[in-house]
């Protein structure tokens, strides 16, 4: 697969209130660089509160979300980074 990072990588907000839609991106690199496994969770729309679905990124673990470009994403913990990413060419 090949990937096109589109943006700068940052630590994942840990509120419904911080969290990011990635520039807007459809699909997002997520990286857990805890010791721990983090809850992700994305929420539906640029303001909507309704949660879209969640998940567990274990430890050292990296995830690829696909997304609908104003969807925003939070983590439980901030050591969560995510960068908006490109894959289709």
């Amino acid at each position: 697969m090949s990937t096109r990072y589109i943006g700068a990588e940052v630590a994942c907000g840990t509120t419904a209130g911080a969290a990011s839609n990635f520039e807007l991106a459809p699909e997002v690199r997520l990286v857990n660089l805890a010791g721990a496994e983090a809850t992700v969770t994305i929420l539906n729309g640029p303001s909507g509160t309704d949660v879209q679905g969640s998940f567990t990124l274990e430890a050292g673990a990296s995830e690829y979300i696909s997304k609908d470009m104003e969807d925003r994403i939070f983590a439980s913990a901030a050591t969560v980074k995510g960068v908006p990413i490109n894959t289709r060419r």
